[in-house]
């Protein structure tokens, strides 16, 4: 495959993430699971693609366990805090600053590892920055206390961490264990959330047709496939990489949201749609 395709399906699944999350959260259903066994249930989805996937025949070199620990840490860290955030502030706020965590990755790769940028691909950044701010307005009125402020930091952090990690190892590795990298953090990600489950919703969750698990399926399904192409991607410039990723996602879940979930958009929400299609011309460029 092409950079281009492997970008386009990452963009789409990443899109379809927020949309299966988002319908998750529209379930009114009594019977629909708690938000850890949601989780639970989209981790082991993702563990078994990862587990069915080729694996190198050569021996996992010891230093691949920190590397997905800390990655597992990192993932823990950005869905915990994120939700923690919500529950004290504005979602969409909540949602900008997240989205602002590309920034990580992005100068890792222009300081660490020494990638160029151009004036056009500044300008893709400056402009899909511009974006983020019209497409995520805060609507409604709620004062920013001092624990949404450390949620958000802690979920910044973990959220950029994220692929951070992913690009660190990959290329430490020569873009070898993909699957194995994945299997291993997965499976230290599915344990916590296992207890997390037990302790705080009392119960395990079980897969039924109303409770929700079929879209946290489809939501481990989409994110093994994003972690898996992001692993793909390494050897390319971050500072162009990320920036499209969350770019190309800002255009297809505006036209989601006006499309299939009926979203009445602002007019600063159509001119951050159109500043972000600007922007990832100019990040391609």
């Amino acid at each position: 495959m092409t950079v281009e395709v492997i970008l386009g399906i990452v963009v789409l699944c990443l899109s379809l993430e927020n949309v299966f999350q988002k319908m998750y959260n529209c379930n009114t259903n009594p019977q629909r699971i708690g938000i850890y066994g949601f989780n639970l249930i989209s981790i082991v989805a993702g563990l078994i693609i990862f587990l069915l996937m080729p694996k190198s025949e050569k021996e996992l070199p010891f230093d691949i366990y920190f590397y997905a620990g800390a990655f597992a840490v990192a993932f823990l860290s950005a869905r915990y805090f994120k939700l923690r955030a919500i529950g004290e502030g504005s979602l969409s706020l909540t949602s900008l600053i997240t989205s602002y965590s590309l920034l990580i990755p992005t100068f890792y790769g222009v300081f660490f590892l020494k990638e160029s940028l151009t004036t056009l691909n500044i300008a893709g950044m400056i402009l899909l920055f511009i974006s983020l701010y019209f497409v995520s307005e805060a609507k409604g009125s709620g004062a920013i206390s001092g624990k949404w402020i450390v949620f958000i930091g802690i979920a910044f952090v973990g959220n950029g961490m994220c692929s951070t990690i992913q690009k660190l190892y990959q290329l430490k590795s020569g873009g070898e264990f993909k699957a194995e990298f994945m299997i291993i953090a997965l499976i230290i990600i599915a344990v916590a959330l296992l207890i997390l489950t037990v302790f705080k919703e009392k119960s395990i969750p079980v897969p039924k047709p109303k409770n929700g698990s079929g879209l946290a399926i489809c939501l481990g399904v989409a994110n093994a496939v994003v972690n898996m192409l992001v692993m793909m991607l390494a050897k390319y410039p971050a500072a162009i990489v990320f920036p499209t990723i969350q770019g190309g996602s800002i255009v297809i879940i505006y036209l989601i949201s006006k499309f299939c979930f009926k979203e009445k958009l602002s007019i600063n929400q159509n001119v951050g749609f159109c500043l972000g299609v600007f922007s990832i011309v100019f990040l391609n460029m």
